[in-house]
């Protein structure tokens, strides 16, 4: 969903969803446990990702204990989805 409109915007996250709850593997190195980025409508600008705040370069983030907020901005739009890891 995007944030600060009560309109649908152009730019979605595909990957994860709202409200996605994830576990890191037992006996998985944590490095290979991550999840895609993914996001849909880009029409303009380039696709920046952020994740609690901070920007993120890659398409792959390594899951980390805890809540997080991962942002998606291209070309004016935003979008947002909070994720929980355990």
């Amino acid at each position: 969903r995007c944030s600060l409109s009560p309109v649908p915007c152009s730019l979605t996250i595909t990957s994860p969803h709202d409200g996605d709850r994830y576990g890191i593997p037992p006996g998985v190195d944590p490095r290979y446990a991550t999840i895609a980025l993914r996001a849909t409508g880009v029409t303009a600008g380039r696709l920046r990702w952020f994740v609690d705040g901070h920007p993120f370069a890659g398409g792959r983030w390594r899951l980390v204990t805890g809540t997080h907020e991962i942002r998606a901005t291209a070309g004016g739009a935003e979008a947002r989805v909070h994720i929980t890891v355990e």
